[in-house]
């Protein structure tokens, strides 16, 4: 079983080394295999951490790998099939969860087989 987090680095929300601890303190809690920052800040983390510099270098580095984007119900495109809220999702053994930034425009990403979760707030 492998569950990756693949995150964007919010620039003004929150200092690097801060932001890296609480991603590496949630992937220590749940066990997570690998986490992926983007941008590469040339940070250090205790689980193990892969850098790009753009979402394209990610997707490059980890193609044929399943893909779980969490992008708010409202932002969901209608041509997307496999949209599920989180309760109601079963989750892979083998995955990455792919977290946004609201800056990013990360729903153009998405293909139709890619699975795309929303967490109701």
């Amino acid at each position: 079983m492998s569950v990756e987090i693949m995150f964007h680095w919010e620039r003004g929300w929150m200092l690097p080394q801060f932001e890296i601890q609480v991603w590496d303190d949630l992937a220590l809690a749940f066990n997570v295999s690998a986490l992926h920052m983007i941008p590469d800040l040339k940070m250090n983390a205790k689980t193990p951490l892969y850098k790009y510099d753009t979402f394209d270098d990610f997707l490059n580095a980890n193609e044929g790998k399943k893909l779980v984007y969490v992008i708010p119900p409202d932002e969901w495109d209608s041509s997307w099939t496999n949209t599920y809220y989180l309760r109601d999702y079963e989750h892979p053994a083998d995955c990455v969860y792919i977290f946004g930034a609201s800056f990013t425009n990360l729903p153009t990403y998405v293909t139709p087989e890619d699975d795309v979760i929303g967490i109701e707030t």
